[in-house]
């Protein structure tokens, strides 16, 4: 453990540290507490990559959504009425192509 934290706290592993946290954590952060998400709910390689490709989509059109939301809108709060709308609607559309891909038998069609 004292090992660990005299690495952490050198300057080549504060260095290397720093870089984590503009990296790839935020991202998957992002997931786990915006998102909900702690795990695949399916197996395989290519299903696993599809519901992924569909938690990133959801994420790139949510930041979407809100940086139109903050370009039309200079004089409203940051999470306005159309920016939480645009966030559902992009929510419900990525839900509903998540639900067609994965539960093509439910009853849900």
């Amino acid at each position: 453990k004292e090992l660990i934290k005299e690495e952490l706290h050198s300057e080549e592993g504060s260095r290397i540290y720093a870089k984590r946290k503009i990296d790839v954590e935020p991202v998957f952060g992002r997931l786990k507490s915006v998102f909900g998400v702690r795990r695949v709910h399916v197996r395989g390689n290519q299903a696993v990559q599809t519901e992924v490709g569909f938690l990133f989509m959801s994420m790139n059109l949510t930041k979407l959504a809100k940086n139109l939301d903050s370009k039309t809108s200079h004089t409203q709060k940051p999470h306005s009425d159309s920016f939480i709308l645009i966030v559902f609607e992009t929510e419900i559309t990525v839900w509903f192509y998540f639900e067609a891909s994965f539960c093509p038998d439910s009853s849900f069609f």
